[in-house]
């Protein structure tokens, strides 16, 4: 009877083989583990660098609310245990204040710079509209006579407080637009003898957040702590920038020039190389030395 083939070479019996995974789910393992440069990020001591998972909203060294909510489950965890010395019990009680306290200061700064890049569009429209009414009106003024400005004057101001709404409205809240697309300015006062409804509670909701912002800038221009010419703040502004903006474009244009200046005289000296090179005054070889030199020509010796 004859053997098996595996018997013959000395192999042990024939084992099931282990189950693969499907071809699917090695690609998407694969896909999943690659870099998307094609290149695998790895640390100084040549170990897999773990990918980056962070928001790009979070500055480096910051720590995330996620971090902190964490850190504030186990100081409760810590805290609810019974047999807890009274040190080790203060110090969790200081920590969970301080963690609370962190947190909050973190929501407020992120929903802060949600609202700012929200409402940023609207602002800016707001703000442009604002500029060229006040351009407008100080035109009139320097076109009517000195008795017949009060009405223009009166009328500059209230542009200006509008101006100082749109630059100083704080982040933390709901912006409200001065200009809305439907409707009246939330500064006017809704009716009074309007039907109570969902629509009518939201339009004096508005109106008290609008006047209260108003109220508070009014303030500040009249204690000196906000510009009382708000536009030509904006345009000093502007000027700075551009002049900063010029200064690093001259600043790369000479480096650039530097650059330039440099390849071109490379590419005069490679050129006067070639041109020796083609009417004999520098050897084949380049430098000279014995290759190509007749002293040890073949035939040249008398011996």
């Amino acid at each position: 009877m004859a053997k098996p083939e595996s018997a013959d070479r000395g192999e042990g019996p024939s084992q099931t083989p282990s189950k693969r995974p499907s071809k699917g789910g090695e690609e998407k393992s694969r896909r999943a583990s690659a870099p998307r440069d094609g290149k695998a990020k790895t640390h100084h001591n040549g170990r897999p660098r773990p990918p980056f998972s962070g928001s790009s909203s979070k500055q480096p060294g910051e720590v995330g609310a996620s971090k902190i909510k964490a850190a504030l489950r186990q100081t409760k965890r810590l805290l609810a245990k019974d047999k807890l010395s009274s040190d080790v019990r203060q110090e969790a009680e200081r920590r969970l204040a301080s963690l609370e306290s962190d947190l909050a200061r973190k929501e407020s700064s992120e929903k802060e710079r949600k609202n700012a890049e929200r409402y940023h569009k609207v602002r800016f429209f707001e703000r442009q509209k604002l500029v060229r009414q006040i351009k407008k009106v100080k035109k009139e003024m320097a076109e009517q006579p000195e008795k017949k400005r009060k009405k223009l004057e009166a009328e500059l101001r209230e542009k200006r407080v509008l101006l100082n709404y749109v630059l100083h409205y704080p982040t933390a809240v709901k912006y409200v637009a001065l200009f809305p697309s439907s409707g009246e300015s939330p500064l006017v006062k809704p009716a009074e003898g309007a039907p109570d409804s969902e629509q009518s509670r939201r339009a004096r909701q508005t109106h008290e957040s609008a006047m209260a912002v108003r109220q508070k800038v009014e303030a500040g221009m009249n204690d000196g702590s906000l510009s009382q010419e708000p536009e030509m703040e904006l345009e000093r502004r502007a000027s700075e920038e551009t002049s900063n903006s010029v200064t690093k474009r001259l600043r790369l244009d000479m480096n650039e020039s530097k650059d330039a200046e440099s390849e071109v005289r490379e590419k005069k000296r490679k050129r006067g190389q070639a041109g020796a090179l083609q009417s004999g005054m520098v050897p084949a070889g380049g430098s000279g030395g014995i290759e190509g030199d007749d002293f040890f020509a073949t035939g040249s010796d008398d011996e």
